[in-house]
């Protein structure tokens, strides 16, 4: 049964309600859900089939409450290039719930402005239930073609997607135009594109939409997006400000998809629009946001009035999470224990036993659930007490929970450690995996205030405070540190910059000219310094990142790429052509490495910076001749040496 919790069509009128209800012709009914994941867990045989059955729940209760179109906020399939398995099941349920003879009541105007950009395939509106998407982050477009897996049910006439951007630059948005009897609606759409690439189009005013041709207030507006709309960041998500700043076009309503949390209840923004956040219908983390009932909308418009009502969705599996701390069980487990180690694992077996034992009551109520619910354990041990390995642990409640034969997923598990007093301490516990990614954002968003905000005379003059940000991020992602790559890069770049200034007086002006120029670069510049400086970080030999005896500055670079282009070679199977067995007697190996090592340092430094081979075989000169001289092209297309 239908839950019903906004009953208002737009409560600045009072008679909205009525109008509504005179006549049903006049009433579009658009089932609305988003993030249905399908795929999601394709390879447990227990939960592969989870978003699978919400998917035909939420096709199912489209058919019963006869709605006119079905909107989806984006993430279909949870990958990219989905399984067969799961296309064929997608598109069986599509044919089967969405297709009969019966006419579409609904119709499809078309928009003088319409590009390729914002496909509709009409030949949809001959069914029943017409579905329109847009895509998410999991399955966006790419490859040859730019395509998804959208665009394959949409050519095959499924779906109607739409809302796909082809420009990284800017984004104009068509809408679809939608008429039931004497109700309009504009539907606008925006698939999934890089939040921070997104925020920069929005400041710079390059994110625009097309007005209906004729009688624009007569129109519904509503605009479905897929981005991050909690705080990740300043650039990291987008500003529910700049709807209504940044547009010229007057929304009346705001489908947000990408966020897991159901909020169908519409929320308005300053009188202005309203939101309306779907969240997930399949949880896809154990984490407590997902623990949450789990819902799906009907959203009736008549005129410029809208009422939302939110049915729950009865197939999701059941989660259940438990803090638990073992300091506060003292009369029961005493750290000095001899068997403590087993007494704490039997009293986590009894807390999940009592879990489960409750999921088994709640299941009575809802029959279509599935059996086996998603449980998590977290277990402070702060205070001495021991800790036990997972998965022996796991194997107890493999008939029991669905969430057992999970591996390389640590947010996944059964039970997890914490142990405060390590924390406390300025540490980081092993046994914990999520220490050292937990405060990541705040690390990020803390060094890009501390660069703004930073006292006259301190702030960055050559260095980008994004690129020091992006390389923080990698850093803590792979742990590569290419701070000191970056660091080569840049002041290259500025020697290039001011090396055809022979007046001095005129330095001071040419590197501001150099710093503005760094200040105004371009996101995808400053990615291609990061994706350099990253490279140069990973293909330096260990034992060069360690003790740099190359050197420092644009020189030192130059050699650790070079080098790192050059040893791959001599680690294949056999020994080079033209290299005799064994070595000339008297000769070592280390010795031999190191004359190589310096020939080819001495030949770098001769074709690269044009010193003299005189100069260049000493080996502790890194002495430059002329700045003329430097060449900066192999940086970003290294060159072999030629081979003596």
């Amino acid at each position: 049964m239908a839950e019903k919790t906004s009953s208002h069509f737009n409560q600045r009128q009072r008679d909205g309600n009525d109008k509504c209800e005179d006549a049903d012709d006049d009433i579009l009914k658009i089932l609305i859900a988003s993030d249905c994941h399908i795929g999601y867990m394709e390879k447990d045989p227990e939960r592969r089939n989870d978003s699978l059955n919400t998917f035909e729940e939420l096709l199912q209760q489209a058919r019963e409450q006869k709605v006119d179109m079905i909107l989806l906020g984006g993430d279909l399939f949870h990958h990219n290039k989905p399984a067969r398995y799961f296309r064929y099941h997608c598109m069986r349920l599509l044919k089967q719930y969405c297709q009969r003879d019966e006419p579409s009541p609904i119709e499809i105007i078309p928009h003088p402005d319409e590009t390729s950009s914002f496909p509709v395939t009409n030949n949809t509106l001959t069914y029943q239930t017409p579905v329109f998407s847009v895509h998410g982050n999991h399955d966006n477009p790419s490859g040859l073609g730019n395509l998804c897996a959208l665009d394959v049910l949409s050519e095959a006439g499924l779906i109607n997607h739409f809302g796909k951007a082809l420009s990284h630059e800017s984004v104009e948005m068509c809408p679809v135009l939608i008429r039931k009897g004497q109700t309009k609606v504009a539907l606008y759409g925006l698939g999934s594109i890089t939040d921070k690439a997104l925020h920069g189009m929005f400041e710079k005013g390059k994110v625009s939409m097309s007005e209906p041709p004729v009688d624009v207030q007569s129109w519904f507006s509503m605009f479905v997006i897929h981005q991050n709309r909690a705080y990740r960041g300043d650039k990291e998500y987008i500003p529910e400000s700049f709807l209504d700043e940044k547009l010229k076009v007057k929304l009346d309503l705001v489908i947000w998809g990408h966020e897991h949390d159901c909020q169908l209840d519409p929320v308005w923004y300053k009188k202005r629009f309203r939101i309306i956040q779907p969240g997930s219908t399949i949880a896809t983390s154990i984490v407590k946001g997902e623990t949450k009932q789990k819902h799906m909308a009907v959203l009736e418009i008549k005129g410029r009035y809208m009422k939302c009502t939110k049915i729950p969705l009865t197939t999701v599996r059941p989660m259940y999470i438990k803090n638990l701390a073992l300091k506060f069980a003292e009369h029961r487990l005493d750290p000095g224990d001899v068997d403590i180690e087993s007494k704490v694992e039997e009293f986590c077996a009894e807390q999940i036993n009592k879990m489960v034992e409750a999921v088994t009551r709640d299941n009575a109520s809802f029959p279509k659930r599935p059996l086996l619910p998603l449980i998590k354990l977290r277990v402070d041990v702060s205070g001495g007490y021991p800790t036990f390995n997972k998965r022996r642990f796991a194997q107890q409640f493999v008939h029991k929970v669905a969430n057992v034969r999970v591996h390389g997923h640590d947010e996944q598990n059964l039970i997890d450690f914490k142990d405060k007093d390590e924390r406390k301490k300025g540490g980081h516990s092993s046994r914990d995996p999520e220490t050292l990614t937990e405060k990541k954002d705040y690390i990020e968003n803390a060094l890009e205030d501390v660069l703004a905000e930073a006292k006259k005379g301190q702030q960055l003059k050559v260095l980008s405070a994004n690129g020091l940000t992006e390389l923080l991020r990698e850093f803590v992602k792979n742990d590569t540190n290419a701070h000191p790559q970056l660091v080569d890069i840049v002041l290259a770049k500025a020697a290039d910059h001011l090396k055809h200034t022979d007046d001095e007086k005129l330095l001071e002006e040419e590197f501001k000219k150099f710093r503005k120029a760094r200040q105004d670069m371009q996101e995808a510049e400053v990615d291609n310094e990061v994706k350099m400086a990253i490279t140069l970080a990973k293909k330096a030999p260990e034992k060069y990142r360690k003790d740099d005896q190359h050197g420092s500055g644009f020189m030192g670079a130059l050699l650790r790429l070079n080098e790192a282009s050059t040893s791959g070679r001599h680690r294949t199977r056999g020994r080079p052509r033209g290299r005799p067995r064994g070595r000339p007697k008297g000769t070592s190996k280390g010795a031999s490495t190191a004359k190589s090592y310096r020939e080819e340092r001495a030949a770098l430094k001769r074709k690269y910076l044009g010193i003299s081979s005189e100069t260049s075989s000493s080996d502790s000169s890194d002495e430059i001749s002329s700045p003329d001289k430097m060449d900066l092209t192999p940086l970003s297309s290294p060159q072999e040496p030629e081979e003596k």
